[in-house]
């Protein structure tokens, strides 16, 4: 089992198959880390980053994985392999193993943006500023979503022009991305859209 493991881990990166599919899955995480946690700020990698990439997984996983058998039949090595002394388990659980640390290998790489973000707390800590007093300074510049977005639509129609039946769906759109609840945007839009 260790063999297959081995040969596995190897035949990953032999090719460009595990160094592109490995920077594929960091880029996408990168991005959001450097547009959502730097940029903006937010603490939160599980959801603001993770959330985001978990998509990336969708074909992550299946390019990995369905290579691996896949490649087998292709050099002709299944039945060499299928009639060694190992058995099957040992053969699934060794690629099945070797597909994990190619998949920990970007998870690694995520850990040292942890390790970033906890970093930057703790300078906020040593500066004196603690989760209390920025609990205190956002409840004291909370304002309500619908305040907010009511600001941002008369805003936007400054900028852009009123709101008719042929531009609704791009205004639509444009608070949708922002994250606003559906409902409010409709209902916003409606109120100030001309006849």
């Amino acid at each position: 089992m260790f063999a297959i493991f081995k040969r596995e881990v190897r035949s990953c990166f032999h090719g460009m198959i595990g160094y592109v599919l490995t920077a594929f899955l960091l880029v996408a995480s990168a991005i959001y880390f450097v547009a959502l946690n730097l940029g903006y700020g937010l603490p939160d990698f599980g959801y603001y980053t993770l959330y985001n990439t978990i998509f990336m997984l969708l074909f992550y996983f299946p390019v990995l994985t369905m290579r691996s058998f896949a490649e087998e039949r292709r050099t002709r090595t299944d039945q060499l392999l299928l009639t060694s002394p190992v058995p099957v388990t040992g053969i699934v659980l060794g690629k099945f193993f070797a597909l994990c640390v190619v998949f920990v290998l970007p998870c690694v790489v995520d850990a040292v943006m942890i390790l970033t973000l906890w970093a930057l707390g703790v300078d906020l800590r040593k500066k004196g500023i603690t989760a209390e007093t920025l609990e205190r300074v956002f409840e004291e510049y909370e304002y309500e979503e619908d305040d907010i977005l009511e600001e941002q639509v008369k805003k936007r129609i400054r900028q852009k022009g009123a709101v008719t039946k042929e531009n609704f769906q791009k205004y639509y759109g444009y608070f949708a991305r922002k994250g606003f609840n559906s409902g409010k945007i409709l209902d916003l839009l409606r109120k100030y859209m001309e006849d």
